[in-house]
């Protein structure tokens, strides 16, 4: 499930080799819920659709109503169809089943995230860090939250303490999305220049260049980008309407042309 997101792989790549990993569970044991779940999340990350991933949600619920996972299966179903209602009572759902989950308890924040409620978001992500300070998703989700509450300073000093940037994607474009936010697009630029760098070594998608090169004041390029990783990587067609890095380009022709692309694939 991780492959894309944790490894050094393309998205291609590593969405073939998790769609291969999750049909062969299936087939050795189709009666298992975490077999049905899995699939069903392997599939909205690739973009495969809601008519792939929906009977293997409902499949996992139904075998297993007490599997945390069918309903995280269930929380990115919701997510990909833009049901942050639903989103939110299914990662609570899976929190309750077990409530010491890490990542389930990081679903719930990032559904805090998409709905806007800063405040909620922010706490519940300074909570998680407590518990593990080295979570790169929970650092990031903090960042891009801070700014979006008005406090982009703090994500300089969360992400770029000292001016120094480090290799990582993510962090790198969370902190050219908050030096845009002050105004600092020479910072921003800096940020990007080393982006392209890291890129030169590991595989930094365009989604995350688009960060940098919007907040350096170039829209069009930041367009291009998300067309290519949207291309390159159809799971980011699901963050899209809710990104508050991108409420820039929401009356851009190019860009509500990417959000009408969501409901034909996963629907």
């Amino acid at each position: 499930l991780y492959l894309s997101r944790e490894m050094a792989a393309t998205p291609v790549h590593a969405h073939m080799k998790a769609r291969s990993l999750a049909k062969r569970a299936l087939a050795l044991e189709p009666r298992s819920a975490v077999a049905h779940s899995a699939f069903a999340r392997v599939a909205i990350d690739a973009g495969l659709g809601r008519a792939v991933a929906a009977p293997h949600v409902a499949e996992a619920l139904n075998l297993d109503p007490f599997d945390a996972r069918g309903h995280i299966a269930a929380f990115n179903l919701a997510l990909a169809d833009g049901d942050l209602a639903a989103a939110e009572r299914t990662s609570v759902d899976a929190v309750t089943l077990e409530a010491t989950s890490f990542s389930y308890s990081a679903c719930v924040m990032a559904t805090a995230f998409y709905r806007h409620a800063w405040t909620d978001a922010i706490r519940q992500a300074r909570e998680l860090l407590a518990i593990e300070p080295r979570s790169r998703l929970v650092r990031v989700y903090l960042a891009d939250a801070l700014v979006a509450s008005g406090n982009p300073e703090e994500t300089i000093e969360l992400l770029q303490p000292g001016d120094r940037l480090s290799d990582d994607p993510y962090e790198l474009a969370s902190g050219a999305h908050a030096r845009g936010a002050l105004g600092d697009r020479e910072g921003a630029r800096r940020t990007l220049d080393h982006m392209v760098l890291v890129a030169r070594t590991q595989h930094v998608s365009p989604y995350l260049i688009a960060y940098a090169r919007l907040a350096s004041g170039d829209p069009e390029s930041a367009l291009d980008d998300l067309e290519a990783a949207v291309r390159d990587d159809p799971g980011w067609l699901m963050l899209l309407e809710h990104d508050p890095a991108l409420t820039a380009l929401i009356d851009e022709r190019r860009f509500r042309r990417l959000l009408a692309l969501r409901p034909k694939s996963l629907s």
